[in-house]
């Protein structure tokens, strides 16, 4: 019945990597082993996981046991790993997909022949440091295999946490060498917990209004210590005064230019490019001076295409008000236009009973993301002066709304960026 099972995981395990991709390493032979694995079995784990900590930490809802499982290692390159653990059979199927940032560590996709677990991480890290739950057990000169099982099965939110120290992935530095770096799926606590804390931080190098930096940060509790993520975003604005009775253009752009990983005593998890924060939905709300009004808008950008048609789009709404006034940034806007990047709006109407498009809002369609650093949002207006006499210095004034999303469970928060900045019209 086993080799049945095993046959039919190995086909679908096929199939993805076949999808995917994925480089393999051919090993010469399939070897089959047993270990001795601990494991710690942790019931009515709380929602940040805090009550979910390691041997160092003794707790009522943990029960600790020593269990053997079977390990085959696979011509190209996936394990099968089966056990017997709370009188319950467990198979799974891994095959490798990623790696740490710093080449320690291999992480795998999973496929379990058991609908009560869900395989919330499983990786491979040879003899370096790294975060575990059995921390008196590590030996330094040897490599560590994790499995981490959520309990389908329970009314509470229940996990089977399994180390195996004592068994040696082969061809290691082979696979490392050949898989891509995706450090963000080590972050598996981030799926599981909602944040013990988190900060949307003003780390703008000098106070200028027209160029912000805010990074968003985020930490989450893993096996006793802080996992933490960060992503930076950097807004700046290029405006210019206005001559009477003529236009000009004013330019603001949103870039990703940081992203960082980190847990202490825990290398595999650290990266200083990535996290698996991102910017989900993004929009831009401005508003003139006095006696300005919009006349077009085009957008620019490198972003993540989620199935658009276009590389980047953006959807256009406008709030009209008179000409002469000092106007807040508005909430609301009306109309459904839209622009492609290379291409430029201009279906404002200005002067038509003796109203102005002051207000305008700027959205990134929702199928574009950024995710990476370097991508970014650029939204080029241009403003003209309607009422032909000069005005002193008055505020333009914007607002960036930022949607950023935690990709690994999808959760959002919301934070903004205010701009004000000051033009004038000028004879």
């Amino acid at each position: 019945m086993m080799k049945k099972i095993f046959k039919k995981l190995i086909y679908l395990a096929i199939s993805v990597i076949m999808v995917i991709k994925i480089p393999t390493v051919v090993c010469a032979e399939e070897t089959d082993t047993i270990r001795n694995a601990q494991v710690a079995i942790v019931k009515n784990v709380l929602d940040d996981g805090s009550n979910l900590k390691d041997d160092l930490h003794p707790s009522d809802n943990t029960s600790i046991q020593n269990v053997s499982i079977n390990i085959t290692s696979k011509p190209d390159n996936y394990l099968q790993i089966t056990s017997i653990i709370d009188n319950r059979e467990i198979s799974i199927i891994g095959f490798p997909v990623a790696k740490s940032a710093n080449g320690h560590a291999i992480f795998y996709k999973t496929i379990s022949n058991n609908s009560d677990f869900e395989v919330v991480n499983m990786e491979y890290v040879d003899n370096a440091e790294t975060n575990m739950f059995f921390k008196n057990y590590r030996n330094a000169n040897n490599g560590i295999l994790k499995l981490y099982l959520k309990d389908l099965s329970s009314s509470s939110r229940d996990y089977i946490i399994l180390e195996c120290f004592d068994y040696e992935v082969k061809n290691f530095s082979s696979m490392i060498s050949l898989l891509p770096q995706d450090t963000a799926m080590g972050a598996w606590a981030a799926k599981e917990f909602i944040p013990v804390s988190f900060d949307w931080i003003d780390t703008t190098a000098y106070a200028f209004n027209n160029n912000i930096q805010r990074t968003y940060t985020v930490e989450y509790n893993e096996l006793a210590l802080p996992q933490t993520n960060t992503i930076t975003l950097e807004a700046y604005c290029t405006y210019s005064d206005i001559r009477i009775g003529q236009m000009a253009d004013i330019i603001y752009c949103i870039k990703i230019t940081g992203k960082t990983m980190s847990c202490p005593r825990n290398p595999s998890f650290n990266s200083k490019t990535e996290s698996f924060l991102h910017v989900d939905t993004l929009s831009l709300r401005q508003t003139t001076v006095p006696n300005a009004a919009f006349v077009s808008t085009s957008i620019d950008g490198s972003v993540l295409n989620k199935g658009g048609s276009a590389s980047l789009s953006a959807s256009i709404g406008i709030n009209a008000g008179i000409l002469g006034a000092s106007l807040s940034v508005p909430v609301t806007f009306s109309g459904n236009s839209t622009v492609d990047i290379n291409n430029t709006y201009k279906g404002y109407v200005n002067g038509r009973n003796g109203v102005y498009v002051r207000s305008i809002k700027t959205k990134m369609q929702s199928q574009y993301k950024l995710t990476q650093i370097g991508q970014y949002f650029e939204v080029r207006s241009t403003i003209a002066d309607f009422g032909n006499v000069a005005k002193s210095n008055d505020s333009h004034k914007a607002i960036w709304d930022i949607g950023i999303i935690n990709a690994d469970n999808m959760s959002t928060q919301n934070k903004t960026i205010y701009h004000n900045v000051s033009i004038a019209i000028k004879g």
